[in-house]
């Protein structure tokens, strides 16, 4: 059986739970359990990187970007203009980013 696999980081103080008595440990507290384990033996930060939860939460921000600018729903009725409408709003939000996010780079 393929599983899916949690992106959501424990919290700080999360701790590895184990088999209580005669139960053994769920299957959503395994991948807790792994992800607890490699967050305390590497870090947070490389876990992040490793499972992909920072391309996870940019594209969160620009979903929530395009649902508070356009709203979450089409004006469109056909599927071809729903199309065309989305594909248009696309563009409009990235020419919003190209005008109004500062230009940002690592200062050394």
């Amino acid at each position: 059986m393929i599983r899916p696999v949690q992106t959501i980081p424990p919290p700080k103080d999360a701790v590895i739970q184990k088999p209580k008595k005669n139960k053994p440990v769920p299957d959503f507290l395994i991948q807790r359990n792994e992800a607890v384990s490699q967050i305390q033996e590497q870090g947070a930060k490389a876990w992040k990187e490793q499972q992909g939860y920072h391309r996870r939460s940019l594209n969160e921000v620009v979903m929530f970007r395009y649902k508070t600018i356009f709203s979450g729903e089409l004006n469109a009725r056909t599927m071809d203009n729903q199309t065309t409408e989305v594909k248009l709003k696309c563009l409009l939000l990235n020419k919003f980013k190209e005008i109004g996010m500062p230009v940002s780079y690592q200062v050394q």
